[in-house]
């Protein structure tokens, strides 16, 4: 299946409120829950190649941004900003860490691409985080992700059908 054609499903059960029940995530039997952080690596793997990201942005464009000190550090000396002045103009503080003012996420180009890419924060590298070990620890971050990603809804899907 093509990307566009993933991503319009993922929209149109977003749309109509028909995404994946992850409630039997939290009753795995522990022989499966050991076993589940690879097969929705698989899962993820896959997805991540089928969808083209720079398609859709849509976690650029719905939700805020979030940089740890390390990430400010980076990106202020990729903007040529000392960390006082890329805080002032491009974040607010929250519970020690930092969030984009606003969405879209500053940095977002219209191409869709990231205008501070190798300098991106953390999350952002991460995201959608389908592909990290720990998969249950994010079980309520993925829920989440399913309103805002392509790739974590047809993941979930996938491994819920």
């Amino acid at each position: 299946m093509q990307s566009d054609d993933l991503i319009q499903q993922w929209k149109k059960a977003v749309s109509e409120k028909n995404l994946p029940n992850t409630d039997h995530f939290k009753t795995l039997p522990l022989a499966k829950a050991e076993k589940l952080d690879e097969e929705i690596l698989s899962l993820h793997n896959h997805y991540s190649e089928c969808i083209d990201c720079l398609s859709c942005a849509n976690c650029c464009k719905t939700t805020v941004t979030v940089f740890n000190n390390e990430d400010v550090g980076r990106a202020s000396r990729a903007l040529a900003l000392s960390r006082k002045e890329f805080i002032k103009k491009y974040l607010i503080e929250d519970q020690g860490e930092y969030t984009t003012i606003s969405t879209p996420c500053p940095f977002l180009l219209p191409d869709n691409k990231c205008g501070i890419y190798e300098a991106r924060p953390h999350a952002c590298r991460s995201f959608p985080h389908t592909g990290r070990p720990h998969f249950l620890n994010r079980l309520k971050a993925h829920q989440q992700n399913l309103r805002v990603c392509s790739i974590t809804y047809h993941v979930l899907k996938d491994y819920t059908t």
